[in-house]
């Protein structure tokens, strides 16, 4: 485990340190969680979120602990808002090759807690449907008591699973299938979306593709009032659209009652032409959306960008805007917006011009409504680490969740501890932007990598940057 982490806030005064206005802050803190002393097992976290309590859930999987059934299990964790654990659950299959991931979470406007994932095998009371790996959704209370669960699939595999809840309580959950779910045919790979009610019963499922035999995978979803946007990555071409790229983005819109409002296509020209949509939020004031996306093109077919669309409800653009540099490659995992519309996305970021730098780092930025950078955090342990999971509470809270390296041991083993971090902001920061040069709005970095005009917190293993603005400085690493 790593040594203690001290977490204060600075603010940029005459450029000293200053304390923040009262109130304005909450402790801080991070955990890490499973993998152990030899390295033999890990634990990742691939969703978040937040309750109306402030208190945070996470799920993922883990092979940290003696397993119930299987070789490698689903787990869902719950901590309060101090960072003190409450629960966890942990549940596996049975049958030849059983396996459970727990591929996302979401939390219903009564408090239920949904898990949605996929299983190789049968979980307990359930029945496997295909061979290659089924869809499963479970809930909880806030107590941890199991609730329902459903297990279903085709007679082939399923995989890429995303889920969300509405605000009237229905369950929506969507993924990639080689099977058939509905009589339209089958594309090679398609898109399924299926809706259930708060109780678990069925109310209706999905299926679309593109033109041709070719894969079409979802990446993420969002729901809201209106229904369910469902966003992801093509190599073909869906009816009435015209292909940019070798692989283009998509989203499309769900009524509540799984009837598609409206689907764009969209990709970007080049020698790679590559356009993968990471993530998916949706604005709380307007109901605009956001797909995020990491994005190669001919003038950069090296490193990827990040760049971020921004959708009105009826499906027209209201911007696109690139972020990032040729020095910085970040793959984006997930996104969130707070209550005010500003956007957070979470990633892996790497930086080849810094070889004293750790490997790769997760990554977590904020984005103005309008897209404009204003800070960029760096969190994780001393190797490689990678960000999977974003989300925010009612104050302004971020957590980020991912796996962080466990004494160095190189992360493509697969070895590494579970990951969840809880950033804080001051409240006078949450609707302001950067004045300065640096294009990436730069928060946080290692002391020995310079930005001015910053706030130093010198000779220490992290510093803080702050540019009239507050941050979480963690130090001690």
């Amino acid at each position: 485990m790593k040594p203690a982490v001290l977490v204060v806030m600075v603010a940029m005064c005459v450029g000293l340190l200053s304390s923040p206005a009262v109130g304005a802050q909450q402790a801080a803190w991070e955990r890490q969680f499973g993998g152990g002393p030899t390295h033999s097992r890990y634990e990742i976290v691939f969703g978040t979120a937040t309750d109306s309590s402030g208190n945070v859930y996470v799920a993922g999987l883990t092979q940290a602990s003696t397993p119930t059934v299987g070789s490698q299990e689903g787990f869902v964790r719950k901590f309060d808002p101090d960072g003190r654990e409450l629960w966890m659950r942990q549940f596996g299959a049975t049958g030849q090759f059983p396996a459970v991931e727990a591929s996302d979470i979401s939390v219903a406007p009564n408090g239920t807690v949904v898990v949605f994932g996929v299983v190789t095998g049968a979980l307990s009371g359930q029945t496997q449907v295909g061979p290659g790996g089924d869809v499963f959704v479970r809930t909880y209370d806030a107590d941890g008591t199991e609730l329902w669960t459903r297990q279903f699939g085709t007679t082939r595999a399923q995989f890429s699973i995303s889920g969300a809840v509405g605000p009237e309580g229905t369950i929506y959950v969507a993924g990639e299938t080689f099977g058939e779910f509905t009589a339209s045919p089958n594309h090679d790979r398609d898109v399924f979306v299926r809706g259930y009610d708060p109780s678990g019963n069925e109310l209706w499922t999905r299926q679309i593709g593109s033109i041709e035999q070719d894969i079409d995978a979802p990446h993420a979803i969002a729901a809201d009032a209106s229904g369910l946007y469902v966003t992801g990555s093509t190599f073909g071409t869906f009816p009435g659209h015209t292909k940019t790229g070798d692989v283009d983005g998509f989203l499309v819109h769900f009524d509540q009652g799984g009837t598609i409002l409206w689907l764009e296509q969209f990709g970007a020209a080049g020698l790679t032409g590559l356009t993968v949509p990471g993530a998916l939020a949706i604005e709380p004031v307007t109901h605009d959306v956001y797909v995020v996306e990491n994005h190669d093109t001919i003038t950069n077919p090296i490193r990827s960008d990040s760049l971020v669309r921004r959708f009105h409800p009826d499906g027209s653009t209201a911007f696109e805007k690139q972020y990032g540099n040729l020095l910085q490659n970040e793959s984006i995992s997930d996104a969130a917006t707070d209550s005010e519309g500003n956007l957070y996305v979470i990633g892996t970021g790497s930086h080849s011009t810094s070889l004293d730098k750790d490997p790769q780092q997760i990554v977590v930025r904020r984005l103005t409504p309008e897209g404009e950078g204003v800070w960029r955090v760096e969190l994780g342990g001393t190797g490689a680490d990678w960000g999977y999971a974003v989300s925010t509470d009612a104050d302004g809270n971020v957590f980020a969740g991912g796996i962080a390296d466990v004494g160095g041991v190189p992360r493509s083993s697969l070895w590494g501890e579970g990951y969840l971090a809880k950033i804080v902001q001051l409240h006078s920061c949450l609707g302001t932007s950067f004045p300065t040069g640096d294009e990436d709005g730069v928060l946080s970095r290692p002391v020995h990598e310079s930005v001015e005009p910053t706030v130093n917190v010198a000779g220490l293993g992290f510093a803080g940057h702050a540019i009239n603005c507050g941050v979480i400085v963690r130090v001690g690493l």
